[in-house]
């Protein structure tokens, strides 16, 4: 009997094109004490997605090499509920910054199939400050790839929220806006690390990395 098996040293080249469409490379993105992020879930959000010390532990691939400071998980198994942050920004900073763009930023990205059966659908009125519509990476990683047992990945995918206005974040002050993912539990895959971050005219800020479980 011969097997073979095939190790992509690259992305398959519909998956490379998708990720340069949307990737920015050597984004810049600073982490500084003197502009924190503190993150936590949407009110809206707290019946389903909640913090907690470590995701689930998968079985048959590997852990993220990267660190990360905090988990969030959807807790229970339910369709449409995708997740919202709630964020502080906090300027340590001796003068004023203007923010004129937020986002967040994929870096990494995993997949281990479980069986759960049939999601409860649940519908609840999401409203936050900012919204990012994300791409469906899920579709594209299948075309070439199983989902089933994906290997953590690095995409350093940088997604904006474009805002419509900038704000100005005096010394010593803080800001708070809610960022919603939409459609993030139908497009990404199951394991994921991600990174928030404002640009500024002072630079680009980003918090620490944040994983995020789906279930």
């Amino acid at each position: 009997m011969i097997i073979t098996i095939l190790v992509w040293l690259f992305p398959p080249e519909p998956l490379r094109k998708f990720l340069k469409k949307l990737t920015r490379r050597n984004a810049g993105f600073q982490k500084s004490s003197l502009v924190q992020f503190l993150v936590r879930v949407a009110a809206q959000e707290r019946r389903y997605w909640s913090e907690v010390e470590s995701p689930p532990r998968a079985e048959f691939i590997s852990s993220f090499q990267q660190p990360y400071t905090q988990v969030f998980q959807l807790t229970d198994f339910v369709e449409d509920v995708d997740p919202g942050f709630d964020i502080t920004l906090i300027n340590e900073l001796d003068s004023a910054v203007v923010v004129h763009d937020l986002g967040i930023e994929i870096v990494s990205v995993a997949n281990e199939w479980k069986l759960y059966g049939s999601p409860q659908a649940a519908k609840i009125s999401q409203q936050a400050s900012y919204t990012i519509k994300m791409p469906d990476i899920r579709t594209e990683i299948s075309r070439s790839e199983d989902l089933r047992l994906l290997e953590p990945r690095n995409i350093d995918m940088v997604l904006s929220a474009h805002m419509p206005d900038p704000f100005r974040l005096e010394p010593e002050s803080t800001f708070r806006y809610e960022l919603l993912l939409k459609n993030y539990v139908a497009h990404m895959p199951n394991y994921a690390l991600i990174r928030f971050w404002i640009t500024t005219q002072k630079g680009k800020f980003a918090s620490e990395l944040v994983q995020i479980f789906t279930i």
